[in-house]
């Protein structure tokens, strides 16, 4: 077994080697070996779920309103929280929100917040298939 999967692209093609993986399964073998359950960890993606939807609301509002420090703030805080459960595809896609908001790329951002969404779905599904929910 791999120990990465990938997410395929929109066109519903697999992603080559350059992009993120979805999941760091060795970590999350790692996490298990270590004393977390599968049950506590989905529970815990469940709760990094409620909070990313509020966390994407703020950084849009953020936006909005021209606080790209905010928007950088609120990825920054994402990327942290999907690396402590492996979820990589969620993580690159923060990391580059930051990016794009301390470059002052209102687009890119505001592009890379549409997508967002999609990304968690796609990313938390493999998760939970993963830990065979």
């Amino acid at each position: 077994m791999p120990s990465q999967e990938r997410l395929p692209d929109p066109g519903g093609e697999s992603r080559g080697a350059s992009q993120p993986p979805v999941l760091d399964q060795a970590y999350l073998a790692a996490c298990l070996r270590g004393g977390l359950t599968a049950p506590k960890l989905l529970q815990m993606a469940d709760l990094f779920e409620l909070r990313m939807e509020e966390d994407h609301l703020a950084m849009l509002a953020a936006l909005e309103a021209g606080n790209l420090d905010g928007v950088g703030a609120g990825a920054h805080r994402l990327k942290g929280s999907a690396g402590t459960l492996g979820l990589q595809g969620i993580r690159a896609c923060a990391a580059g929100i930051e990016e794009a908001a301390k470059a002052g790329r209102q687009g890119a951002c505001r592009s890379a917040l549409a997508a967002l969404p999609a990304v968690c779905a796609n990313v938390l599904r493999a998760f939970r298939d993963h830990l065979g929910s």
